[in-house]
């Protein structure tokens, strides 16, 4: 359950940043970092991610496993194997049935902790620049072909 929570804060990282992070003259870096953590730490983008995915997750619990296996098996160039038409990832596996639960209840807190880690990395991006800057002058005139 722990790596499917991990999925679902991973996709509310990229579906809360892109848009801060995604333009091309974009704010500085810190303003960037700092829009990601302001947006991962508001609990109505919070509350509104987390019922979104666990509802996308029921879905997908119930869509029939049998083309994907197909397509699976075409693209692997494979035979593809025989599946009952009817099975769905929850017939399969029943207790997949919680992860929408799980998700709507941990996610908030994971998506909290993931603006923990941006904002302790806004934080360091000053120290970060300053050790590029050292490396950058440290391998001047070295011919590193």
């Amino acid at each position: 359950m722990r790596i499917l929570t991990a999925l679902a804060a991973s996709l509310a990282l990229a579906a809360g940043s892109a848009p801060a992070l995604a333009q091309s003259a974009g704010p500085a870096p810190e303003e960037a970092v700092g829009a990601v953590a302001d947006r991962l730490s508001d609990p109505a983008f919070q509350q509104q991610l987390s019922v979104t995915l666990a509802t996308l997750s029921q879905v997908l619990l119930d869509l029939p496993i049998a083309p994907l296996a197909e397509a699976a098996a075409e693209m692997a160039g494979e035979e593809p194997l025989s599946v009952d038409p009817d099975m769905t990832l929850r017939k399969v596996a029943p207790e997949a049935s919680a992860v929408p639960d799980v998700i709507e209840q941990e996610l908030p807190r994971a998506m909290g902790q993931m603006a923990s880690m941006a904002g302790g990395m806004e934080a360091m991006l000053p120290a970060l620049r300053e050790a590029a800057r050292q490396m950058e002058q440290a391998f001047e005139g070295v011919d590193l072909r």
